[in-house]
C-alpha cells in the first residue's frame, strides 16, 4: 500500500478570526477555540517574526476548497483528497464542502525546535504553564486526590479561507442512506461555485448534490493543526532532567499560600514538559475535567493571577 498522508487537523463549524488564532497558541480545549480558558495566545505580529526565522511555511492558494465530514460526537475530521466517501446528511454525520477565493495553510515546520527553542525561552509562556498548572493541582488535588494534569495543545497549522461558501453535500436521492463519491470540483469549476448565493443547488457528479448554506466574509480559519504537549506532575526528586524526551522542568507555586512558590527540595511538586507528541490521535479520558471543574480552575486562577498582581 502506497503511503497515505496523515491527517491532522480539526475542522470548524464556522470560521475563526486568525487574529484568535496566531500560531503557538497554547489551549486546554481545542474545540472551543473562541472561549479561552485563559489560553496563551501570541500577538499576530509574532507570525511574521516566525516566517523571517524560518519557523513557519505558508502555501498560498486561489479557489481553495475543503471537504470535512462531521461526526455525531462532535469531531470533525478533513479529508482533503479529491474524492471521499460521503453519504446522506444523517444525524450521525454531516458532509459540507467549503469553497474560497483564496486561501492558504501556514504551518511550523518543526513542532519541537519551536516549541523547545522559541516558546519555551519566553518568560511570558514559562509563567502561563506555571499559572495555570500550578492552580489545576491545587483544584484536582483537593478534589479527588488525583495529580492528572489537564491536556493542553498547541497550534501548529492552519487552514485560512477567504470569503468563502459553505456547501451541504449530500446525495440527490435523500431516499438512499448508501455512501457515494463526491467529486470535487477542478479549480475551473471553483471559481463558479465561489460566490454563489445562499439557497443555490449544484450538482457535482455521481449522483451527489451540493446546497449553499451560508457566505462568510472576511479571512476564516476553518481548520486548525492541534499538537498535543505531554505535561505532567512530578516530584523534584524525579524530575529526569537528563531524558532526550524532556523540555523543561517548572516550578510550581504553593496556591495554598498566596504570592509563594513552594521550596525547591526534593519533595516539591514540579511540572515537567516533554516533547510534542506527534499524533493527535492519542485522547485520553478527561472525564475529572468536567465543566463544574472548569468554572473552579477559572475562578481559582482570576484570584491566583491577582494575588501575582499577574496582568492579562
Amino acid at each position: 500500500m502506497a503511503p497515505v498522508e496523515r491527517i491532522t487537523y480539526f475542522a470548524y463549524n464556522e470560521g475563526i478570526d486568525p487574529s484568535r488564532l496566531p500560531l503557538g497558541t497554547i489551549v486546554f480545549d481545542y474545540a472551543n477555540a473562541r472561549l479561552s480558558r485563559h489560553s496563551y495566545r501570541p500577538s499576530e505580529d509574532e507570525e511574521s517574526v516566525l516566517k523571517e526565522s524560518k519557523y513557519i511555511d505558508e502555501d498560498k492558494r486561489s479557489f481553495c476548497n475543503m471537504l470535512w465530514t462531521q461526526k455525531s460526537d462532535g469531531l470533525l475530521n478533513i479529508d482533503l483528497k479529491k474524492v471521499i466517501e460521503a453519504g446522506h446528511s444523517t444525524s450521525k454525520s454531516d458532509t459540507r464542502l467549503i469553497v474560497g477565493k483564496a486561501g492558504s495553510k501556514v504551518e511550523i515546520i518543526d513542532s519541537d525546535k519551536f516549541f523547545d527553542d522559541h516558546l519555551l525561552k519566553q518568560e511570558a509562556v514559562r509563567q502561563w504553564f506555571e499559572t495555570r498548572f500550578s492552580v489545576a493541582r491545587s483544584i484536582t488535588a483537593a478534589v479527588n486526590n488525583l495529580v492528572k494534569a489537564p491536556h493542553v495543545w498547541l497550534l501548529t497549522g492552519k487552514y485560512v479561507i477567504e470569503d468563502g461558501t459553505v456547501f451541504s453535500v449530500r446525495k440527490e436521492s435523500s431516499s438512499s442512506h448508501t455512501a457515494a463519491k463526491v467529486p470535487v470540483p477542478e479549480p475551473s469549476g471553483l471559481s463558479d461555485l465561489a460566490g454563489l448565493k445562499v439557497g443555490v443547488t449544484v450538482r457535482l457528479g455521481n449522483g451527489v448534490e451540493a446546497q449553499a448554506s451560508t457566505q462568510i466574509e472576511g479571512r476564516k480559519v476553518w481548520a486548525a493543526q492541534w499538537i498535543k504537549v505531554k505535561a505532567r506532575y512530578v516530584a523534584n526528586s524525579k524530575a529526569k532532567s537528563d531524558s532526550a524526551t524532556v523540555v523543561q522542568t517548572l516550578e510550581l507555586h504553593d496556591v495554598w499560600s498566596t504570592g509563594t512558590t513552594r521550596r525547591w527540595d526534593d519533595e516539591a511538586p514540579a511540572l515537567q514538559l516533554e516533547k510534542v507528541l506527534d499524533d493527535t490521535a492519542e485522547i485520553d479520558d478527561s472525564s475529572s475535567f468536567d465543566e463544574a471543574w472548569w468554572d473552579r480552575f477559572e475562578d481559582k486562577l482570576a484570584e491566583h493571577l491577582e494575588d501575582l498582581e499577574i496582568e492579562e
